[in-house]
């Protein structure tokens, strides 16, 4: 028996060095890739939130198991445990100290694994850190910060608690059951004065949550009303939000009532309180409303909502940055000459939109799955001043090499007018496989043996290397160092979605991941987007595959295809969201003014955003226009992105 408790002890210390090991090397590896990238401040605060968030829940998750625990275990008088000794049968009773262990121990299992799925650390980070809006939504008098940062958070708490309450009630019903603390006489359920006292408490705790849940519920009334689209009526106003917060004050209330009627041993009063509160309380919050709609009290119909229709006007203007359209100053890019295409404009953008549809042509044939994985385009300008397209195309088998062309619209077909270009001759394409070190689709990590100006892990020492090879489970990194000279470099998160994704995980990225050709470098442009979904009082539009309450541009993410350096391009007056967020990458910001003029010009135009603009403008007009009745056709941008095209003013003539 002792050899086998020693067998059993030793497989456990095995099992939790290694996790332990997995997680310190997962931890060294992903400090030293941010401090690769030059933002070693995202590693700590990520690191930071984490702590705070898993750690807290695992606290709290393992102090609440173990006081219900605990109190189940009192009713356990003593664990008998049958074994064997040669021929004899014997039972041994199982010492009150280590129930006390083994009670800790479950405690802190059910802890961790209430804990283990709060994975958002960018909601702490945000609820930490996050810019006042400085505007007051003038219903419930909180700054729209509140709905953007810490509303989501105190959500996640909520849904939290209400997860661990049911896991704990669940785990001590059924160890009450198997005692027979808790148990069916006939039709009665027998249960002792401590399991009575016990539920009873179990029964005020989701009382509490109940009231919670109503708090919740009256912010979420801003967000969608009960109006067309969601709109917040004068109905979600005067009976909605008083009843949600009369019923926190009456869950409140209960909860201390059905605590003392349980303790006492009013059972009947106990389950009359809960019952009454469960069911009136959702009755009242459901049918009193569709009671009142009926009623003239809150209005006349015609009449009542309209200043709640202008409060959404404003807040979707807002919120989609409706007001920060101009109209005539024509394409956003630097000044250049006009561009002497020798094609009408309408021509040029028509054989723009073939040479779209071209391109998908060649996607189909490659076979190579979502466009970006097979033939990202872009947009340039030749040095003839000519709109030309960038078109950069994957290998279709393991012997073909990643190519780069440049096609000119103003030719009939993308066949005739198709250049490549060979940048491989500037160090931009690795020669060996001809393959940029950091491009869409690209997975898995690099060595690179002439890590000149590429941003990598260097591996240097034995313990660097074993921490690479732990934690991408690469045996080979090992003999890196022998292989491929004395300081290779490891370049990991190669997708260019990816890498962006680590750096700015509060920013949504844009639709398109293109391709920027300038002197002789290709790079990744990415537009980022400022987003949210729980801004309040404003229209909803589904943009980027998900529902947006609140969808601002904040910049442009340049990667470098050869180096995976990252750069963000931040718009002149960017949104708290953003401003939020790059106070913690200052060292990746930079200014429009401190780029390559070159560079500048070819960034993609923030189509996402500009969607985002022209459905709200289209439903609600600008501010300097006022209230002007629209019609919106419902396949008016519907589908896949419109194709590019051609707009001009001032002199200036670019792509859109």
């Amino acid at each position: 028996m002792r050899m086998r408790s020693w067998l059993v002890a030793g497989l456990l210390a095995v099992a939790a060095l290694l996790l332990v090991g997995r997680a310190a090397s997962s931890l060294l590896v992903d400090h030293a890739w941010y401090d690769a990238m030059g933002v070693p401040s995202v590693f700590w605060e990520q690191l930071t939130d984490t702590v705070l968030l898993q750690g807290t829940a695992w606290l709290c998750g393992t102090a609440f198991a173990f006081a219900n625990l605990h109190a189940v275990r009192r009713t356990i008088l003593a664990v008998a445990v049958p074994s064997r000794v040669a021929n004899l049968e014997v039972t041994a009773m199982i010492p009150p100290r280590r129930l006390l262990s083994i009670t800790l121990l479950a405690a802190t299992l059910i802890g961790l694994t209430l804990a283990l799925p709060l994975t958002d650390w960018t909601a702490v980070a945000l609820a930490r850190h996050g810019v006042a809006f400085g505007e007051i939504e003038g219903i419930l008098d909180q700054d729209l910060g509140f709905y953007v940062y810490r509303l989501p958070l105190e959500e996640m708490a909520y849904l939290w608690a209400l997860a661990s309450v049911v896991l704990i009630v669940t785990v001590v019903l059924l160890l009450y059951a198997l005692t027979r603390s808790l148990r069916v006489d006939g039709r009665r359920i027998v249960a002792s004065n401590h399991v009575r006292r016990h539920l009873s408490a179990l029964g005020a705790l989701v009382l509490l949550l109940l009231a919670w849940s109503y708090r919740l519920d009256s912010f979420d009334v801003l967000q969608r009303g009960s109006g067309p689209d969601g709109l917040f009526l004068r109905l979600d106003h005067v009976v909605t939000l008083p009843i949600d917060r009369a019923l926190v004050v009456v869950c409140a209330i209960a909860a201390p009532i059905l605590l003392r009627a349980g303790w006492m041993g009013q059972v009947r009063a106990a389950l009359i309180t809960l019952s009454v509160v469960l069911i009136g309380t959702l009755g009242v919050r459901q049918v009193l409303p569709i009671v009142m709609t009926r009623s003239a009290w809150v209005g006349e119909p015609a009449r009542r909502d309209r200043d709640y229709q202008a409060t959404r006007t404003l807040h979707s203007r807002r919120a989609f940055d409706v007001d920060g359209i101009r109209a005539g100053d024509g394409p956003a890019t630097r000044e250049r000459p006009a561009l002497d295409t020798r094609v009408p404009t309408d021509e040029l953008s028509r054989r723009i939109s073939m040479w779209t549809a071209d391109a998908a042509r060649v996607r189909v044939a490659d076979g190579r799955g979502p466009a970006l994985d097979a033939a990202p385009a872009g947009w340039t300008v030749s040095t003839e001043q000519r709109i030309m397209a960038l078109l950069v195309r994957r290998p279709t088998a393991s012997t073909d090499r990643w190519t780069v062309s440049l096609a000119d619209v103003t030719k009939p077909l993308l066949r005739d007018s198709v250049l490549e270009i060979n940048i491989a001759a500037r160090g931009e394409l690795d020669e060996e496989n001809s393959e940029p070190v950091v491009a869409p689709g690209l997975t898995g990590h690099k060595l690179v043996a002439n890590p000149a100006g590429i941003l990598g892990t260097p591996l240097r020492g034995l313990g660097m290397r074993i921490a690479h090879a732990w934690a991408t489970r690469d045996p080979d990194l090992l003999d890196a160092d022998t292989t491929l000279g004395a300081a290779p470099r490891l370049v990991s998160h190669r997708d260019v979605r990816d890498r962006v994704e680590r750096l700015m995980p509060v920013l949504s990225q844009g639709t398109d991941v293109q391709p920027l050709l300038w002197d002789g470098a290709l790079f990744w442009a990415v537009n980022l987007y400022s987003a949210s979904d729980r801004y309040p009082l404003s229209q909803r539009w589904t943009l980027v595959g998900r529902e947006r309450s609140y969808f601002r541009l904040a910049g442009t993410a340049l990667v470098d295809a050869n180096t995976g350096r990252v750069r963000v391009v931040p718009i002149d007056r960017p949104d708290p969201i953003a401003r939020t967020w790059f106070g913690r990458i200052a060292g990746l910001i930079v200014a429009a003014k401190d780029m390559p003029p070159g560079l500048i010009d070819q960034l993609p135009a923030p189509t996402d955003g500009a969607l985002a603009q022209a459905k709200t403008f289209a439903r609600y007009g600008s501010r300097l226009e006022g209230s002007v009745a629209r019609h919106f056709p419902d396949s008016a941008l519907a589908g896949d992105l419109p194709p590019a095209h051609l707009v001009s003013g001032g002199g200036r003539v670019a792509t859109a």
